[in-house]
């Protein structure tokens, strides 16, 4: 069974209510996503292209529904949280399904994928004939 779209918006902004939830993600956010800020600042500056399009681009992907930012920000996120407050059930298990959601998006795009690969590779050996 499907998710609608509008459940899959509540799992991710549930969390956002929680200052809780703020506090352990920024700081996992800071951790997995702060060297390309600093790349991009650094390319910026002095003018190095590879620099910024390395910071820039992976800063780019952080809006995609499996951006690297949910694939590993979200379990530092868990980590931090289980360390910094112990007895926040609630938010923790909100953490927990929006990390599942963000993996069952990265499944289902690498599913798609792969169907899309197996249409483009059986029309192509048909022009060949």
């Amino acid at each position: 069974m499907k998710k609608e779209s509008g459940s899959k918006i509540k799992t991710y902004l549930r969390p956002f209510l929680s200052w809780k939830f703020l506090v352990s993600f920024g700081a996992a956010w800071i951790i997995t996503n702060g060297w390309a800020y600093v790349v991009l600042f650094i390319g910026t500056k002095l003018g190095i292209g590879w620099m910024i399009a390395v910071g820039g681009g992976y800063l780019s992907m952080l809006w995609l529904p499996i951006s690297p930012e949910k694939i590993i920000t979200i379990p530092m996120a868990i980590w931090i949280h289980t360390k910094m407050f112990k007895n926040d059930d609630k938010t923790r298990a909100l953490l927990i399904e929006m990390y599942g959601q963000a993996q069952e998006d990265f499944k289902a795009l690498k599913l798609k994928l792969k169907r899309n690969k197996k249409k483009v590779e059986v029309r192509d050996n048909g022009k060949q004939s």
